[in-house]
């Protein structure tokens, strides 16, 4: 680039051209500052995708006044593979007005997440939900129990006591994660590795530990064997940290009653992850 630009700097009408730039500049700043502005709406949601995003042709049959069915899931990733198990199903469309899949900080979820129903769907574990409100049963039933997982190490060199006690360790930046931050933790504890070490860095999301592997900023990090990592075994290694760790379940509202709705969920959701694999 700045072989394109010196021949330009050094040009004898140079300056000539830098003052025409100038006032072009000065005229679409003065033509900006008199347009409308536009107004985006305060409580826009960056945190949530539907049917209506991601299929400009999608129709309901529904009511005018029918409500949209609301879910939430762990992470983003899954928004578009659920909505598209989800989207076509006439049961989904007779009933409402949109499917809007949300995902958002655990931290964010609250009591009154619950008390309220504020999903008609949840990806949760029980203990989760309990910890909000031990008598979330009430509001919630379990429709789809997930399968186990496990969780490994991954790095780009042998993983061994030595490397996880005196290199930087990845973890993610949520105390809530099992996978991400609760499990390895309580390895790393085994090896006198405290919370507050200087060995660890956290970060804020699945993607962003895995660069941090992949620029060196870090040696180790934890994941699961639904994670891309786990399929790229001759680029990464890796070393089983727990198996058999419940991945929770699919919870509905007990105020979706409609059986259609409740059978399509229950054979879509179940059928998520094996889509996944």
């Amino acid at each position: 680039m700045n072989e394109l630009v010196a021949p330009l700097w050094h040009h004898p009408r140079a300056p000539r051209y830098y003052a025409l730039a100038g006032i072009i500049g000065l005229s679409l700043l003065l033509v900006l500052l008199e347009s409308p502005q536009i107004n985006f709406p305060a409580n826009m949601n960056f945190k949530q995708l539907s049917c209506k995003d991601i299929r400009a042709s999608y129709t309901t049959q529904a009511q005018p006044e029918a409500a949209q069915l609301d879910l939430l899931i762990p992470a983003h990733v899954l928004a578009q593979p659920l909505l598209e198990q989800l989207c076509g199903e006439a049961a989904l469309q007779d009933a409402y007005s949109d499917i809007v899949v949300h995902w958002l900080p655990r931290e964010q979820l609250t009591p009154e997440t619950i008390y309220q129903q504020q999903f008609e769907v949840m990806w949760a574990r029980d203990y989760q939900l309990a910890g909000l409100s031990p008598d979330y049963q009430l509001h919630y039933q379990a429709l789809v129990a997930l399968p186990t997982y496990r969780v490994l190490w991954f790095a780009r060199q042998a993983i061994d006591r030595e490397l996880l006690s005196t290199q930087r360790i990845g973890l993610l930046h949520d105390t809530f994660s099992r996978s991400g931050y609760q499990l390895p933790m309580q390895a790393l504890s085994d090896l006198a590795v405290a919370p507050d070490s200087a060995q660890l860095r956290f970060y804020p999301s699945r993607q962003a530990l895995v660069e941090a592997l992949n620029k060196g900023e870090v040696a180790v990090i934890p994941d699961t064997n639904y994670s891309p990592l786990y399929q790229q075994r001759e680029q990464y290694y890796q070393a089983e940290l727990a198996s058999n760790v419940s991945a929770g379940a699919w919870f509905v509202s007990r105020s979706v009653s409609n059986d259609a709705v409740l059978q399509v969920l229950q054979q879509r959701l179940s059928q998520l992850l094996e889509s996944l694999g």
